[in-house]
């Protein structure tokens, strides 16, 4: 281990990177928590819900703000409704005069019935009601009513002064009942127009040229927990995160600006994020550890050869905060080159996809294990980064790197909202590709070009749509990249699996373009071919 002063590199290098970091804390949260914003809540006995109306006046109701769906009933329903869940009673109406006409009606029922008891007794020269006796509501509206007691059973309709005061005590009841009852107004709930997907607004409920509208966006557990305190010291993901960047200090702050962007604002960068490694271990571990619990796994989706299609993109894109290209070697998506898909995906907020307008106000995060990226070019800016390609420097197995970044989550989390991200971004710009210092083989490149480097290189990743569409002509080429060399009179379909088949019309004409190619008599740089059991073969 190399050391300077006694101290190794390695430590010297973390240290330098920390307090780097450390300059860019402040005091005070600067990352604007996520509020409800304009709605109702009802809120009593340790249970809540939500309410407001819609663009229909219909009433809508959740019992979780932080949850997609919702309920839309009648204002009968949801009287029923809310009385189950508080467990007392709760009664809609549509407005306050609704409430009063109510109140006024069981007071008047009252009243006319004991009218009517005085009118009969006054007649008939019968008992008088004081205000002890009478069956009237005072202060506290008591449950318990005067019962008259009579020597003789008759019949109600023959008893008059018991019938009387059988109506006093009903009405009494529904005055009561109504005095118990929590009223809610319909008019008074605020209107929601509709929903949008607003994911860059940190509010559930929100205002935008002077409507309310309902956020489609969740956020995830990590965005709305309020913490104060955090551990900077024994943070295990910001550790990570400069293992990722093969401890190189300056890749390191550009991957954590931009997950301090990302996660904090949501916005949507103009630019997307490149990781490129050998092998998806440590890419797998940022994707599914680090920034789909940090932004919801819902709105976090990946993309694969197999999924780029019209259908699943028409699907897929939709309300997103960050899509995941991964191993993507098809040079065409949509009817458009993969670059320009990409231009189009990060410079338009929606997209005409199948006659269905979707939503793409997502980060665009491309990762891969093959240099043959044609979804990036010199003329599209992009952060690419060559990442780590196993934990083996890390010490730890990836289960136990799995363990140690969820414990960590909540922490980092933290960290992230007590950066300044535009100091930040002021003293650590980020810094784009160039196809003149990275060996990697993008959009830019002539397909011809791609194909031998491809070939070459023996990079069996981007024929991963071979798999599925002949799964034997695959494992004949796996087994022939093992052997260092491939099959001369399978060259056309190798290259139609990736590039289609208007480029090129056969074997023949691909193998005397190749040989244009090389400078030597043979494709990808050989002088002579050699023969295995009657095939041809390149060695490679």
């Amino acid at each position: 281990m190399i050391k300077r002063n006694g101290i190794a590199i390695e430590d010297i290098r973390f240290s330098d990177y920390k307090n780097e970091i450390k300059s860019f804390l402040r005091i005070g949260i600067f990352s604007m928590p996520f509020v409800i914003g304009n709605v109702s809540r009802l809120d009593t006995n340790d249970r809540y819900i939500y309410l407001w109306q819609d663009a229909k006046e219909q009433v809508c109701y959740g019992f979780d703000i932080y949850d997609r769906e919702y309920f839309i009933t009648s204002a009968i329903k949801l009287g029923n409704v809310l009385t189950q869940h508080f467990q007392f009673e709760i009664e809609v109406v549509n407005n306050n005069k609704e409430h009063l006409k109510k109140m006024v009606s069981a007071q008047a029922q009252l009243n006319k019935g004991i009218s009517d008891l005085e009118r009969h007794n006054l007649y008939n020269g019968g008992m008088n009601f004081t205000n002890d006796s009478l069956p009237y509501l005072s202060n506290g509206y008591s449950n318990s009513f005067p019962v008259i007691q009579q020597n003789n059973y008759q019949h109600p309709l023959q008893n008059q002064e018991s019938l009387y005061n059988g109506i006093i005590q009903l009405s009494t009841y529904y005055l009561e009942s109504h005095l118990r009852t929590r009223y809610i107004k319909i008019d008074e709930l605020p209107i929601v127009y509709k929903t949008l997907f607003r994911p860059n607004i940190n509010m559930a409920f929100f205002y935008e040229k002077n409507m309310n509208y309902k956020n489609s966006y969740v956020p995830s557990i990590y965005q709305i927990k309020n913490l104060s305190e955090y551990d900077f010291e024994n943070s295990f993901i910001m550790t990570f995160i400069l293992f990722l960047a093969k401890d190189n200090i300056n890749n390191a702050m550009m991957i954590f600006k931009w997950l301090v962007y990302v996660v904090n604002s949501k916005n949507k960068l103009p630019y997307p994020l490149v990781f490129h490694s050998t092998d998806d271990s440590c890419i797998k571990l940022f994707w599914e550890e680090i920034v789909e619990p940090l932004l919801n796994p819902s709105y976090c989706e990946k993309f694969s050869n197999d999924t780029v299609d019209e259908k699943s993109l028409m699907n897929k894109l939709d309300e997103k905060v960050i899509y995941n290209f991964h191993n993507i070697t098809t040079s065409n998506i949509l009817n458009l080159s993969s670059n320009d898909f990409i231009n189009k995906l990060i410079n338009k907020d929606e997209l005409q996809i199948g006659g269905k307008t979707v939503t793409t106000l997502a980060n665009v995060f491309i990762s891969s294990t093959t240099k043959y990226i044609p979804l990036i070019s010199k003329d599209i800016p992009c952060i690419l980064l060559e990442v780590a390609s196993n934990l083996d420097n890390l010490k730890l197995n990836y289960n136990q790197a799995v363990e140690s970044i969820n414990k960590d989550l909540d922490n980092f989390s933290t960290i992230l909202k007590y950066i300044d991200f535009n100091n930040l971004a002021k003293e650590n710009p980020f810094s784009f590709y160039n196809d003149e210092n990275m060996d990697i083989l993008d959009a830019s490149k002539d397909v011809l070009d791609a194909f031998e480097n491809i070939i070459k290189n023996k990079d069996i990743v981007p024929f991963d749509n071979l798999k599925n569409q002949n799964k034997k002509l695959y494992n004949k080429l796996l087994e022939d990249f093992e052997k260092n060399r491939v099959d001369r009179k399978n060259l056309f379909e190798y290259f139609t699996a990736l590039f289609g088949e208007s480029i090129y019309k056969n074997n023949n004409q691909l193998i005397k373009v190749l040989r244009d190619l090389s400078y030597t008599k043979e494709p990808f740089g050989k002088i002579t071919t050699f023969n295995n059991n009657g095939r041809v073969y390149y060695r490679l």
